[in-house]
């Protein structure tokens, strides 16, 4: 075994920790070869990004150095032992996370992550009947064992299958669950949080199929009743229909006194029974004292009003929240001096306004009344999507 390849080997053998991820890059560092230059920089700025504090400069400019590279490089870096090197995201300096087919995964997983420190993996095939076979094959494999973030889509996805994900041993290490597109109902809800998960602390969950629709209120009230929804820090809720009802459900509940990042998306499919976030609802979500640990909360495409928008921003009490996101609710210029004016913004460090009613005028206001804040709106000071550096060029 050479160096570098005993050096590769001490980073899958403790992915979780960064001291053999800086080695291999000194080690490459000391090559003297320009590739291996890139890899070792790409590595450390990736690791330093992993550590700075969401949403600061710091973390922007951390991103914007290493997005281009990863993008530039992703196909020689991704290699071997991949279904789809294309689909492949990095964390840390290496690929942390993948798309791939549960059979492939059954078949070749082990090969993956014997390859590749990687604990996320998200299994797109399961919309497929003739995928069933391989899916029940999938919780009982070994290499399934090793993930601790996984994400399901499709209708294959049923209580039935999330009732053998709780049972299985993987559920004893996983930390984060997401769901698309499936065909959960509250009782998968219950089998997911019923404390069958002990590792548990991100939960992602999309409302898609229609004879879902109008059971929100359902979903939501067994979600927060539920023991496991104590142990999250995220929760992500796709699709939303019954946004006051949800709201006001999160609002109230004690059990998620640990939420950090809270995102809402109320994306209207033209799906009957939708409602927009009303006054009531957003202001619930303002004064919630279960809530008041959150440093990031989305509440897009709910078509907030201008009552409510003004209601929100006057009742904003967030002390140590850094980003918030409004994008998508057509929120008129009208309300922004309600966020101008209210002081406890100025913690925010993004704000993101972005397919709102706002004018240049709006966006001057609030760039002066929240110096400190990154304010993206139409048109104004949106990012330019970072390029290759020089010394990174191939």
């Amino acid at each position: 075994m050479t160096d570098r390849d005993a050096l590769y080997a001490a980073v899958l053998a403790a992915p979780d920790d960064d001291t053999p991820r800086l080695v291999f890059a000194d080690y490459l560092d000391d090559t003297g070869v320009r590739a291996d230059a890139i890899r070792a920089r790409f590595i450390r700025n990736q690791v330093a990004l992993a550590r700075a504090e969401p949403w600061s400069d710091e973390h922007e400019t951390l991103y914007r150095a290493t997005a281009p590279v990863e993008q530039q490089y992703k196909a020689d870096w991704a290699t071997p032992n991949l279904e789809n090197p294309k689909s492949a995201t990095f964390s840390r300096g290496f690929v942390g996370w993948v798309a791939c087919g549960s059979q492939w995964f059954v078949d070749h997983g082990s090969r993956m992550l014997d390859s590749h420190p990687i604990d996320n993996v998200m299994f797109n095939d399961l919309f497929d009947e003739a995928s069933r076979p391989a899916v029940e094959r999938l919780l009982a494999c070994a290499p399934f064992e090793r993930l601790r973030v996984t994400d399901f889509g499709g209708e294959l996805v049923d209580d039935t299958f999330v009732a053998a994900l709780a049972a299985s041993r993987a559920a004893r290490s996983l930390r984060r669950l997401g769901f698309d597109f499936t065909r959960l109902t509250p009782g998968g809800v219950t089998a997911l949080l019923g404390g069958r998960l002990p590792e548990l602390t991100g939960f992602d969950l999309s409302f898609h199929y229609d004879e879902l629709a109008g059971r929100d209120d359902e979903m939501i009230e067994t979600l927060v009743r539920a023991p496991g929804a104590a142990g999250l820090d995220r929760l992500r809720l796709g699709r939303v229909r019954s946004a006051p009802v949800v709201a006001r459900a999160l609002a109230g509940s004690p059990l998620l006194r640990g939420l950090t990042d809270l995102a809402l998306d109320g994306t209207d499919d033209g799906v009957e029974g939708w409602a927009a976030l009303d006054r009531g609802g957003v202001v619930a979500l303002a004064e919630s004292t279960t809530l008041r640990g959150l440093t990031s909360l989305s509440l897009d495409f709910f078509g907030l009003d201008e009552p409510a928008a003004v209601a929100f921003a006057e009742v904003y009490a967030w002390p140590g929240l850094k980003r918030l996101s409004l994008r998508g609710n057509a929120i008129p210029g009208r309300a922004v001096a309600a966020f101008a004016a209210n002081p406890q913004l100025r913690s925010l460090a993004e704000l993101d306004l972005l397919s709102n009613r706002l004018t240049v005028e709006d966006f001057d206001s609030l760039r002066q009344a929240l110096p400190g804040t990154r304010i993206l709106a139409d048109g104004m000071e949106w990012r330019p999507p970072p390029t290759l550096a020089p010394e990174d060029a191939p």
